[in-house]
């Protein structure tokens, strides 16, 4: 490589390092974009929405369901046959 070659090079390098972080900027503003901060409608967030909820809002309840209470006295009161 010549001289010439490597300093036209090295011109090119830097114009494109010059232009990146004007790229970078904008890129980063595209990802922090969402339903919330834009007009996109909510179902355009994906799976990747920040408020997703797992789990009920309902506290537990502290009574027994119907079927483990029935289950339960069914085998505590069962006779004994006797022939």
């Amino acid at each position: 490589m010549s001289m010439e070659e490597k300093e036209q090079k090295k011109i090119a390098l830097e114009k494109e390092n010059q232009a990146l972080p004007e790229r970078i900027a904008e890129l980063e503003r595209r990802l922090g974009i969402d339903s919330k901060n834009s007009p996109k409608p909510s179902s355009s967030d994906g799976l990747n929405k920040k408020n997703h909820r797992t789990k009920s809002l309902r506290a537990k309840s502290q009574r027994k369901t119907a079927q483990s209470n029935r289950t339960s006295s069914r085998s505590q009161t069962m006779p004994s046959r006797v022939p």
